[in-house]
């Protein structure tokens, strides 16, 4: 039990309706092609949210580490999808030279309305180091998009380069998708 302000809680800080619904097991390497590629890689759960299983207020958090080398300053392009809608995308972004270097992924939406024509507004982040600073680009800017919530979606995050080299390589090593509310 929580203690807040001298009121027990039978609820814990951050407890709800948070569950994990996929955890990724394998790294996930994307190198040498221009091909638009899944940056999530095999795991235990599932990416594909239900038909019928979003609600109003509904939110889910997916979150992705790895590590990104690039040569020749390659451009790189991320999107987010949730099934066949692209709910996110940075466009190409010029990277640098980076040579095994942390990155991060962070995507965010919550279901505003249910059915046919729902709607889920997101926010989303790549950043990565590029040394001695870190770097960062939006994925996603705040935006609303129509999504059938009666339907299975799948939740992805893709990556394309924009020079095919067996140089320009980025690996998730951790993906984590979780229903937060």
């Amino acid at each position: 039990m929580g203690n807040f302000g001298g009121q027990l809680s039978d609820k814990n800080v951050g407890e709800g309706n948070q569950s994990t619904l996929f955890s990724q097991t394998a790294d996930k390497l994307v190198t040498n092609t221009v091909v638009e590629t899944t940056l999530i890689g095999a795991g235990e759960g599932t990416v594909t949210l239900p038909a019928n299983d979003m609600v109003a207020g509904s939110s889910y958090n997916l979150s992705m580490f790895g590590i990104l080398s690039t040569t020749a300053n390659p451009t790189l392009q991320i999107k987010a999808k949730l099934g066949a809608t692209t709910i996110g995308d940075s466009g190409a972004v010029s990277m640098g030279n980076v040579t095994d270097q942390f990155f991060r992924a962070v995507v965010h939406f919550t279901v505003r309305s249910v059915g046919v024509s729902g709607t889920i507004i997101d926010v989303g982040l790549f950043e990565y180091i590029d040394p001695p600073n870190s770097k960062s680009f939006s994925i996603v800017g705040s935006s609303t998009h129509t999504i059938d919530t009666t339907g299975a979606q799948a939740v992805d995050l893709t990556v394309e380069w924009g020079t095919a080299s067996a140089s320009n390589k980025i690996t998730s090593q951790v993906a984590v998708l979780e229903k937060t509310f």
